[in-house]
């Protein structure tokens, strides 16, 4: 069950589980979700294996004490990294020759990426990601700064303009003047339908770095519970001690990077990645397909995903 995985996961970024934490029994989570207590203790095997979480005998389940964004999948890796080995020698690519593919694509010539943005959090932590999961090196552009027209600053030649949805209109004019590809970036969907969730009950509070981020995440949670229970901060200007001690709390990767207030510091978890998986394969089919010098497989248009409801609570162990 993917939902609870990401649900236990979500719950260690937002600070609502605890690291250590004592997690709902077998019995009321299978009541929760209305499934057989089985597949629940299938769950729990796959996610003790993941790392995620640690079942002790005769006490029950808890969240892993390594339960944060780098925790180590250990036996699922290995099954999967011989795996993806196996399917490349079916193909004719050895062992040796596809780790010398991979130097080829990663490390020889990187790709160079213009991240284009109009707010200080989306800029730094797609950039952020762009280098430590794809390899890229990048120049960012704050769009707030740039009008249709302006030349760009001398540098390295983009290859690609990469941005988000609500800034696609200035990526596309942008890459049509450098005679590039622009690839929208969708970001935190596992973060915004756990917010989604939690709103319709709890307060859930942002602290962000740039003014202008208060919008953004204000538009990607439009409903009537968020109206009332969202609460957008900008760090060094609004006060941040109005959090409650124990509420869902997430803090931008940029606003982790500043001297934040002592009560901030362990708050929750950074989350490791904000790209959706969608978003991340055709990134790296990108990646790969360059480093190859070969075309990349046609995007299919990205078309809107039905409403999914609401999964059910994830009680807290705590109340």
């Amino acid at each position: 069950m993917a939902t609870l995985r990401q649900r236990i996961r979500m719950g260690v970024v937002l600070g609502v589980l605890e690291q250590g934490q004592r997690l709902p029994n077998v019995r009321a989570l299978s009541r929760e979700f209305d499934v057989n207590p089985r597949v629940i203790l299938a769950v729990w095997e796959r996610l003790a294996l993941s790392g995620l979480v640690e079942r002790r005998d005769r006490s029950g389940v808890y969240v892993s004490g390594d339960a944060g964004p780098a925790a180590t999948e250990g036996a699922q890796r290995v099954h999967w990294l011989a795996g993806m080995l196996a399917d490349a020698i079916g193909l004719e690519v050895a062992g040796p020759a596809l780790a010398e593919a991979l130097g080829r694509i990663f490390l020889a010539r990187p790709l160079h990426a213009l991240v284009a943005e109009s707010n200080d959090d989306q800029l730094w932590s797609l950039a952020d990601e762009l280098r430590h999961d794809y390899g890229m090196t990048t120049t960012t552009l704050d769009l707030r700064t740039w009008s249709p027209g302006d030349r760009l600053a001398a540098g390295p030649r983009p290859e690609i303009v990469i941005t988000t949805d609500s800034n696609t209109r200035e990526a596309r004019a942008i890459a049509e003047q450098l005679g590039v590809d622009h690839f929208e970036v969708e970001m935190c969907p596992d973060l915004f339908a756990e917010v989604e969730r939690l709103l319709a009950t709890e307060h859930v509070y942002f602290v962000v770095s740039d003014r202008d981020m208060v919008d953004k995440i204000r538009r990607a949670l439009p409903g009537r519970a968020a109206r009332s229970r969202l609460h957008v901060l900008v760090l060094d200007e609004d006060d941040v001690t109005i959090i409650p001690v124990h509420a869902a709390v997430y803090l931008t990767r940029l606003t982790r990077t500043r001297p934040l207030p002592a009560f901030l510091r362990n708050r929750g978890m950074a989350e490791s990645r904000v790209f959706s998986a969608q978003s991340a394969r055709a990134l790296m089919e990108i990646v790969v397909a360059r480093g190859m010098s070969v075309s990349p497989p046609p995007r299919r248009a990205r078309t809107a995903a039905p409403r999914a409801r609401p999964a059910p609570r994830l009680s807290d162990a705590r109340r």
